[in-house]
């Protein structure tokens, strides 16, 4: 396991794909129901260089994550790296869409160092991430396509 992908088909154009993940500070909570928080600390999710810090539950435990975007091609790819001390076993991740006739694949690959120790000291960890994966793509999907999400309910 050098990294992590998962793929799945969302029938609409790449370009909404596209559009929505440069407003992902606005829908992340609707991505997932283990998202917190999503803010953009420096630039806009359009353009490389951009900085945002995440939270979200992974296998119940929350964490923090910042991320520098370091690679654009509008329309079908992002690419992310992320920041120390994550970044000592995290290269980068992507998010690679591929339209064909109106109907887009969109594919979330995390690429990492130490691969295999990492499988042996923590799988139950990296289980986990995989199926918090596959969430985001099913749930993406059904967002894009039905407009239904995860958005948390404020407590009023």
């Amino acid at each position: 396991m050098e990294e992590l992908k998962d793929s799945i088909q969302i029938n609409v154009p790449a370009k909404k794909i596209f559009d929505w993940f440069k407003k992902i500070d606005q829908y992340y909570l609707d991505l997932h129901k283990d998202h917190v928080s999503c803010k953009v600390l420096k630039g806009t999710l359009g353009e490389v260089g951009s900085e945002i810090v995440l939270e979200e539950y992974l296998n119940g435990k929350l964490n923090r994550l910042t991320f520098i975007v370091t690679k654009i091609i509008d329309n079908q790819f992002f690419e992310y790296k992320t920041t120390f001390p994550l970044s000592c076993i995290l290269k980068n991740g992507t998010f690679q869409i591929e339209e064909k006739n109106g109907t887009s694949i969109f594919t979330a690959t995390l690429s990492f160092r130490f691969a295999k120790l990492l499988q042996t000291l923590v799988p139950r960890q990296i289980e986990h991430l995989k199926i918090h994966m596959k969430e985001e793509g099913e749930n993406l999907k059904r967002i894009l396509e039905e407009g239904q999400s995860f958005r948390k309910k404020s407590s009023s």
